[in-house]
């Protein structure tokens, strides 16, 4: 039977705590290999009267199993996973090392003294909602996400190993500098990596698949390697318009395809078919990026965007390739002035009937320099004040080139905002 538990951890080396919970979890499903969802980090429900101690933020996940227990002895194993782990018993509400929560049991529903199925909490709460969702992304699950206040992104790293990348060109071409990448990557709540070897900045030159290969390869062995003994782990994207080098990064086992060309090149959809691998369709006129080569200033952005979207579905779909499987980037500053990337990112909402997860990419984009003179290095601040809106809108993936700063801002604005997370 196909069954979601939900983990948490405010107490401790969170991280750990987790990472040994899912180690026993796993000898639950022997057979069968399970799916760890990344990791959100998310404020701690708290009733009006907490201990001001109480308020740590946990680490929360959520974990498919295939298990032939039934629901009572499931339960009952989790629990014993929980004083494996190390957690004391406390009042109720209080920090604890590991918290699991038995979420659903296939579609049965259950009702006992001691366990309910599906959990009764699974829709009001976020910090179960949005790790599902990366599980299970069919179209109930990104709407109930979306609908809650409390929702949190999916942080997407974006790694360039382009020497003339429009921001951060040549900083990790090293694997001394790749490394202490990875090491700040591990100790945030980062659920994606998305790898890039050629530059689609304006005027960049282009570069044959065999020369964008060479660049990802090792960075690929050395992420790889970094990870192979971790069940937490962030998701490995590569971004890529060339059908070789998609075509070797899925048999090296990566999570997402990003096609910056917006499916240009079909034979991208046999690759798909062929595959688990999930992709990133991006709405783009040209690539590299051309200034001249922008939307008509006489049409409606997004719904333009959105009739394109939804014509690239509907091909996808024939193809016979699941939209759970698709992800969609609106692509800011690929076909649009300054000002229709923003009214894109002010008007995401309209996109989320397409049943897809939506992620941006706006981080540092020139669309900011209305507002600002920095040069694209240091747009970091206003990034982020465009990251806390399209969280309120219910994007699912923020692609940005500093995510730790990023998650220490969500961090303050999440325990700031009204989120309704007092229990009463």
């Amino acid at each position: 039977m196909k069954c979601y538990l939900g983990l948490g951890s405010n107490l401790g080396d969170r991280k750990t705590n987790l990472e040994k919970a899912l180690i026993q979890i796993k000898s639950l499903s022997p057979k069968h290999s399970i799916k760890v969802s990344p990791v959100y980090e998310t404020p701690a429900m708290l009733p009006n009267n907490a201990e001001a101690s109480w308020n740590r933020p946990f680490f929360n996940l959520v974990v498919e199993i295939e298990c032939q227990l039934i629901p009572e002895q499931l339960l009952e194993a989790v629990k014993k996973i929980e004083k494996d782990v190390g957690r004391q018993t406390r009042a109720r509400w209080a920090p604890r090392e590991i918290d699991i929560d038995l979420l659903m049991y296939g579609d049965t529903v259950f009702h006992s003294e001691t366990l309910d199925l599906p959990h009764p909490g699974i829709q009001t709460r976020s910090f179960v909602l949005d790790p599902l969702k990366d599980l299970l992304p069919t179209l109930r699950t990104l709407n109930q996400a979306k609908a809650l206040k409390t929702h949190s992104p999916m942080w997407a790293a974006i790694l360039n190993l382009t020497p003339d990348s429009f921001s951060d060109g040549g900083v990790f071409a090293t694997e001394e500098n790749l490394k202490k990448y990875l090491e700040t990557i591990d100790k945030n709540p980062i659920g994606m990596i998305d790898i890039g070897a050629e530059s689609t900045r304006p005027g960049a030159t282009e570069v044959l698949a065999s020369e964008e290969w060479t660049r990802l390869k090792p960075a690929l062995d050395l992420i790889q390697s970094f990870y192979r003994e971790k069940l937490i782990k962030p998701l490995i994207s590569v971004d890529t318009r060339n059908f070789e080098t998609a075509k070797k990064a899925i048999n090296c086992g990566i999570d997402f395809l990003n096609d910056v060309s917006g499916l240009a090149d079909v034979r991208f959809l046999e690759l798909l078919k062929n595959s688990n691998c999930q992709y990133v369709l991006m709405h783009s006129l040209s690539v590299p990026a051309d200034p001249k080569t922008t939307l008509p200033a006489n049409i409606e952005t997004v719904l333009e965007v959105k009739t394109w979207f939804s014509k690239k579905c509907e091909q996808i779909l024939k193809a016979g390739i699941s939209l759970e499987r698709i992800v969609l980037d609106p692509g800011v500053g690929f076909g649009k002035t300054k000002l229709q990337s923003l009214k894109l990112v002010q008007g995401l909402p309209s996109l989320f009937d397409l049943g897809c997860r939506i992620l941006v990419g706006h981080s540092r984009k020139s669309f900011l320099t209305d507002f600002t003179n920095d040069a694209p290095q240091d747009r970091d601040v206003e990034s982020i004040g465009a990251s806390l809106a399209l969280i309120e809108s219910g994007v699912d993936i923020l692609r940005v080139h500093n995510p730790e700063m990023h998650i220490r801002a969500f961090r303050g604005f999440s325990h700031a905002r009204n989120n309704l997370r007092s229990i009463q």
